[in-house]
């Protein structure tokens, strides 16, 4: 995660909600700014992004496939 300026941005808690079934799983970001989210099952997920100070950003019909590494950057 990086905010406005590309700073980036450690301690943001990411969490990934199964659209179908409601599941939520939850990462956090590195010193670096990224993420893991080990788990995941395939579909669609609605991802948000939560940091003390900063607002909330959510990317909706992130879709997930077999054997797929996704990449989600909500950023607005």
């Amino acid at each position: 995660m990086a905010d406005t300026t590309e700073a980036r941005l450690p301690g943001v808690t990411v969490t990934a909600r199964h659209v179908q079934t409601g599941n939520t799983f939850l990462g956090v970001t590195d010193a670096s700014g990224q993420y893991t989210i080990a788990g995941l099952r395939t579909g669609q997920y609605r991802i948000t992004a939560d940091l003390t100070g900063f607002r909330s950003v959510t990317q909706e019909n992130v879709e997930l496939l077999v054997g797929q590494r996704s990449v989600a950057s909500p950023r607005k």
